[in-house]
Protein backbone atom coordinates (compact mmCIF):
# COMPACT_ATOMS: atom_id res chain seq x y z
CA UNK A 1 0.00 0.00 0.00
CA UNK A 2 1.26 3.57 -0.73
CA UNK A 3 0.34 6.46 1.43
CA UNK A 4 1.62 8.05 4.29
CA UNK A 5 0.27 6.06 6.83
CA UNK A 6 0.23 2.88 4.69
CA UNK A 7 1.43 0.60 6.80
CA UNK A 8 -0.94 0.98 9.32
CA UNK A 9 -3.53 0.89 6.42
CA UNK A 10 -2.38 -2.57 5.48
CA UNK A 11 -2.83 -3.44 9.14
CA UNK A 12 -6.55 -2.44 8.66
CA UNK A 13 -7.09 -4.33 5.80
CA UNK A 14 -5.43 -7.52 6.61
CA UNK A 15 -7.35 -7.22 9.72
CA UNK A 16 -10.49 -7.09 7.79
CA UNK A 17 -9.51 -9.53 5.56
CA UNK A 18 -9.86 -6.40 2.91
CA UNK A 19 -6.25 -6.50 1.35
CA UNK A 20 -6.52 -6.39 -2.47
CA UNK A 21 -3.50 -8.74 -2.64
CA UNK A 22 -5.17 -11.94 -0.87
CA UNK A 23 -8.89 -10.67 -0.58
CA UNK A 24 -9.23 -9.95 -5.01
CA UNK A 25 -6.67 -12.13 -6.15
CA UNK A 26 -4.76 -10.93 -9.30
CA UNK A 27 -5.65 -7.01 -9.93
CA UNK A 28 -7.34 -5.54 -12.42
CA UNK A 29 -7.48 -2.34 -13.99
CA UNK A 30 -9.26 0.55 -12.55
CA UNK A 31 -11.23 2.96 -14.57
CA UNK A 32 -9.06 5.71 -15.13
CA UNK A 33 -10.30 9.03 -12.88
CA UNK A 34 -9.85 12.09 -14.93
CA UNK A 35 -7.25 14.28 -13.61
CA UNK A 36 -8.84 17.45 -12.37
CA UNK A 37 -11.85 17.00 -13.63
CA UNK A 38 -15.06 19.31 -12.51
CA UNK A 39 -17.57 17.45 -10.87
CA UNK A 40 -21.42 18.68 -11.42
CA UNK A 41 -22.69 16.61 -8.44
CA UNK A 42 -23.03 16.22 -4.75
CA UNK A 43 -23.70 13.23 -3.04
CA UNK A 44 -27.57 12.83 -1.64
CA UNK A 45 -26.37 11.05 1.54
CA UNK A 46 -22.91 10.16 3.22
CA UNK A 47 -22.21 7.72 -0.17
CA UNK A 48 -23.74 7.92 -3.26
CA UNK A 49 -27.14 6.99 -3.45
CA UNK A 50 -26.37 3.88 -4.86
CA UNK A 51 -23.69 3.00 -2.37
CA UNK A 52 -26.14 3.91 0.48
CA UNK A 53 -29.21 1.65 -1.14
CA UNK A 54 -26.98 -1.21 -1.64
CA UNK A 55 -25.48 -1.12 1.90
CA UNK A 56 -29.05 -0.55 3.44
CA UNK A 57 -29.60 -4.34 1.61
CA UNK A 58 -26.87 -6.10 2.80
CA UNK A 59 -27.64 -4.43 6.32
CA UNK A 60 -30.92 -5.40 6.10
CA UNK A 61 -29.84 -9.17 5.62
CA UNK A 62 -28.18 -9.25 8.96
CA UNK A 63 -31.03 -8.79 10.66
CA UNK A 64 -32.73 -11.11 12.45
CA UNK A 65 -35.98 -12.63 10.80
CA UNK A 66 -39.05 -10.22 12.20
CA UNK A 67 -36.74 -6.98 11.68
CA UNK A 68 -35.64 -7.76 8.44
CA UNK A 69 -39.17 -8.55 7.31
CA UNK A 70 -40.19 -5.08 8.77
CA UNK A 71 -37.18 -3.22 6.51
CA UNK A 72 -37.92 -5.25 3.52
CA UNK A 73 -41.96 -4.35 3.44
CA UNK A 74 -41.27 -0.56 4.68
CA UNK A 75 -37.69 -0.27 1.99
CA UNK A 76 -39.21 2.87 0.53
CA UNK A 77 -39.49 4.63 4.24
CA UNK A 78 -36.00 3.26 4.85
CA UNK A 79 -35.00 5.96 1.77
CA UNK A 80 -37.42 8.73 2.89
CA UNK A 81 -35.43 8.13 6.17
CA UNK A 82 -32.18 8.39 4.59
CA UNK A 83 -33.01 11.60 2.38
CA UNK A 84 -34.46 13.30 4.96
CA UNK A 85 -31.53 13.20 7.03
CA UNK A 86 -29.26 14.02 4.21
CA UNK A 87 -31.78 17.05 3.93
CA UNK A 88 -30.78 18.14 7.36
CA UNK A 89 -26.98 18.03 6.88
CA UNK A 90 -24.00 16.04 6.24
CA UNK A 91 -21.15 16.08 8.67
CA UNK A 92 -18.45 17.62 7.08
CA UNK A 93 -15.65 18.29 9.13
CA UNK A 94 -14.85 17.01 13.15
CA UNK A 95 -17.14 19.51 14.99
CA UNK A 96 -19.68 18.63 12.39
CA UNK A 97 -18.98 14.93 12.67
CA UNK A 98 -19.43 15.31 16.48
CA UNK A 99 -22.98 16.97 15.77
CA UNK A 100 -23.63 13.89 13.39
CA UNK A 101 -22.67 11.51 16.61
CA UNK A 102 -25.07 12.90 18.62
CA UNK A 103 -27.81 12.63 16.05
CA UNK A 104 -27.09 9.19 15.45
CA UNK A 105 -27.49 8.86 19.26
CA UNK A 106 -31.04 10.57 19.10
CA UNK A 107 -31.89 8.55 16.53
CA UNK A 108 -31.40 5.03 17.68
CA UNK A 109 -32.67 6.25 21.01
CA UNK A 110 -36.08 7.60 19.21
CA UNK A 111 -36.26 3.82 17.41
CA UNK A 112 -36.01 1.88 20.28
CA UNK A 113 -38.96 4.44 21.84
CA UNK A 114 -41.21 3.83 18.73
CA UNK A 115 -40.93 0.27 19.09
CA UNK A 116 -41.63 0.41 22.81
CA UNK A 117 -44.38 2.42 22.22
CA UNK A 118 -45.82 0.15 19.35
CA UNK A 119 -45.48 2.91 16.84
CA UNK A 120 -46.09 2.05 12.67
CA UNK A 121 -43.83 -0.01 11.72
CA UNK A 122 -43.34 1.93 8.63
CA UNK A 123 -42.20 4.96 11.01
CA UNK A 124 -39.62 2.89 12.63
CA UNK A 125 -38.04 1.83 9.64
CA UNK A 126 -38.64 5.66 8.85
CA UNK A 127 -36.08 6.15 11.78
CA UNK A 128 -33.80 3.17 10.61
CA UNK A 129 -32.95 5.39 7.37
CA UNK A 130 -32.19 8.15 9.13
CA UNK A 131 -29.91 6.05 11.66
CA UNK A 132 -28.48 4.66 8.30
CA UNK A 133 -27.60 7.59 6.83
CA UNK A 134 -25.66 9.19 9.36
CA UNK A 135 -23.45 5.79 9.78
CA UNK A 136 -22.74 6.48 6.20
CA UNK A 137 -21.92 9.94 6.60
CA UNK A 138 -19.53 8.58 9.92
CA UNK A 139 -17.97 6.17 8.10
CA UNK A 140 -16.79 8.52 4.84
CA UNK A 141 -13.07 9.82 5.20
CA UNK A 142 -13.85 12.87 3.46
CA UNK A 143 -17.46 14.32 5.31
CA UNK A 144 -15.08 13.50 8.58
CA UNK A 145 -12.12 15.31 7.74
CA UNK A 146 -11.44 18.88 7.83
CA UNK A 147 -13.59 20.81 5.36
CA UNK A 148 -10.41 22.76 3.59
CA UNK A 149 -9.83 22.85 0.31
CA UNK A 150 -7.91 19.73 -0.55
CA UNK A 151 -10.68 17.64 0.88
CA UNK A 152 -13.32 19.33 -0.98
CA UNK A 153 -11.26 18.89 -4.03
CA UNK A 154 -11.40 14.89 -3.96
CA UNK A 155 -13.98 14.41 -1.88
CA UNK A 156 -16.46 14.01 -5.07
CA UNK A 157 -14.01 12.08 -7.20
CA UNK A 158 -14.00 9.27 -4.38
CA UNK A 159 -17.18 8.95 -3.97
CA UNK A 160 -17.71 8.48 -7.91
CA UNK A 161 -14.49 6.21 -7.78
CA UNK A 162 -16.00 4.18 -5.02
CA UNK A 163 -19.74 3.66 -6.60
CA UNK A 164 -17.91 2.33 -10.08
CA UNK A 165 -15.75 0.01 -7.95
CA UNK A 166 -18.94 -1.09 -5.80
CA UNK A 167 -19.17 -4.34 -7.64
CA UNK A 168 -16.06 -5.03 -7.16
CA UNK A 169 -15.47 -4.63 -3.00
CA UNK A 170 -15.67 -7.54 -1.10
CA UNK A 171 -17.85 -7.17 2.01
CA UNK A 172 -16.90 -8.11 5.53
CA UNK A 173 -19.12 -8.60 8.03
CA UNK A 174 -16.91 -7.76 11.82
CA UNK A 175 -19.99 -8.46 14.28
CA UNK A 176 -22.90 -7.61 15.69
CA UNK A 177 -21.66 -5.76 19.19
CA UNK A 178 -19.38 -3.05 19.65
CA UNK A 179 -17.92 -2.07 22.99
CA UNK A 180 -19.23 1.45 23.20
CA UNK A 181 -22.65 0.33 22.54
CA UNK A 182 -22.70 -2.54 24.86
CA UNK A 183 -21.80 0.14 27.04
CA UNK A 184 -24.65 2.89 26.06
CA UNK A 185 -22.07 5.28 25.63
CA UNK A 186 -24.12 6.01 21.88
CA UNK A 187 -22.86 9.07 21.37
CA UNK A 188 -18.95 8.02 21.73
CA UNK A 189 -20.23 5.10 19.16
CA UNK A 190 -20.62 7.53 16.66
CA UNK A 191 -17.55 9.85 16.96
CA UNK A 192 -15.43 6.86 16.75
CA UNK A 193 -16.52 5.90 14.01
CA UNK A 194 -15.73 9.55 12.65
CA UNK A 195 -12.29 9.07 13.96
CA UNK A 196 -11.51 5.86 12.68
CA UNK A 197 -12.61 7.23 9.30
CA UNK A 198 -10.79 10.86 9.22
CA UNK A 199 -6.96 8.63 9.80
CA UNK A 200 -7.56 7.62 6.20
CA UNK A 201 -8.06 10.72 4.43
CA UNK A 202 -4.51 11.68 4.34
CA UNK A 203 -3.16 9.09 2.44
CA UNK A 204 -6.39 9.21 0.34
CA UNK A 205 -5.09 12.86 -1.02
CA UNK A 206 -2.20 11.89 -1.54
CA UNK A 207 -3.08 8.70 -4.06
CA UNK A 208 -4.70 11.49 -5.63
CA UNK A 209 -2.33 14.65 -5.82
CA UNK A 210 0.05 11.37 -7.03
CA UNK A 211 -2.53 10.27 -9.81
CA UNK A 212 -2.79 14.34 -10.98
CA UNK A 213 0.76 14.79 -11.02
CA UNK A 214 1.36 11.31 -13.13
CA UNK A 215 -1.63 9.88 -14.22
CA UNK A 216 -1.05 6.14 -13.52
CA UNK A 217 -3.87 3.68 -13.19
CA UNK A 218 -2.52 1.81 -10.82
CA UNK A 219 -2.62 4.17 -8.46
CA UNK A 220 -6.13 3.20 -8.66
CA UNK A 221 -6.15 -0.46 -9.02
CA UNK A 222 -7.11 -3.08 -6.77
CA UNK A 223 -3.91 -2.96 -4.89
CA UNK A 224 -4.30 1.12 -4.29
CA UNK A 225 -5.18 2.72 -1.51
CA UNK A 226 -8.20 4.69 -2.86
CA UNK A 227 -9.39 0.56 -3.63
CA UNK A 228 -8.38 -0.44 0.26
CA UNK A 229 -10.40 2.98 1.93
CA UNK A 230 -12.99 1.77 -0.37
CA UNK A 231 -13.66 -1.64 0.52
CA UNK A 232 -12.61 -0.93 4.86
CA UNK A 233 -15.50 2.16 4.40
CA UNK A 234 -17.94 0.29 2.51
CA UNK A 235 -17.78 -2.85 5.04
CA UNK A 236 -17.57 -0.65 7.97
CA UNK A 237 -20.62 1.07 6.46
CA UNK A 238 -22.46 -2.14 6.63
CA UNK A 239 -21.64 -3.10 9.80
CA UNK A 240 -21.68 -0.47 11.85
CA UNK A 241 -25.52 0.24 10.19
CA UNK A 242 -26.28 -3.41 11.44
CA UNK A 243 -24.49 -3.02 14.51
CA UNK A 244 -26.52 0.42 15.02
CA UNK A 245 -29.80 -1.53 14.23
CA UNK A 246 -29.33 -4.36 16.17
CA UNK A 247 -28.65 -2.47 19.69
CA UNK A 248 -32.15 -0.08 19.08
CA UNK A 249 -33.75 -3.35 18.48
CA UNK A 250 -32.23 -5.34 21.53
CA UNK A 251 -33.11 -2.37 23.76
CA UNK A 252 -36.89 -2.53 23.12
CA UNK A 253 -36.66 -6.44 23.46
CA UNK A 254 -36.89 -7.67 20.16
CA UNK A 255 -37.13 -10.88 18.86
CA UNK A 256 -33.52 -12.05 17.95
CA UNK A 257 -34.95 -15.42 16.22
CA UNK A 258 -33.48 -15.92 12.83
CA UNK A 259 -30.38 -13.34 13.21
CA UNK A 260 -27.77 -14.82 10.30
CA UNK A 261 -24.83 -15.12 12.69
CA UNK A 262 -24.82 -15.41 16.43
CA UNK A 263 -25.01 -12.63 18.77
CA UNK A 264 -21.13 -12.39 19.61
CA UNK A 265 -19.86 -12.69 15.91
CA UNK A 266 -19.66 -14.84 12.79
CA UNK A 267 -17.36 -17.99 13.22
CA UNK A 268 -13.65 -16.71 13.03
CA UNK A 269 -15.06 -13.08 13.97
CA UNK A 270 -15.83 -11.79 10.62
CA UNK A 271 -17.39 -13.45 7.54
CA UNK A 272 -17.84 -12.69 3.95
CA UNK A 273 -21.56 -11.22 2.65
CA UNK A 274 -22.20 -11.09 -1.16
CA UNK A 275 -21.37 -8.99 -3.61
CA UNK A 276 -23.68 -7.30 -6.12
CA UNK A 277 -22.35 -9.62 -8.62
CA UNK A 278 -23.45 -12.35 -6.97
CA UNK A 279 -26.30 -14.10 -8.49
Amino acid sequence: MRGRSGATLAAALLAAGLSGATAMGAPTPAPRPEAGAPEAWDPPCGWPEGVQARALELSTRLMPASLRRILERHQRAVAEGARRAAREGHAQGPLQADGSADRLAVSLARISALLDGHAPMKEVAREMGVAAHLVADLSNPFRTAPGDTAAAAYQRRFARYLDERLPKLRVVFEGYTHPLLEQGDLPAFGRRLADRSRSYVDDLIGAYRRFDATPDPALFDERSVPFGVASLSFSRTVTDTARAWLHAWRRAHGDLGGLPYPLDGPPGGAADLATREDP
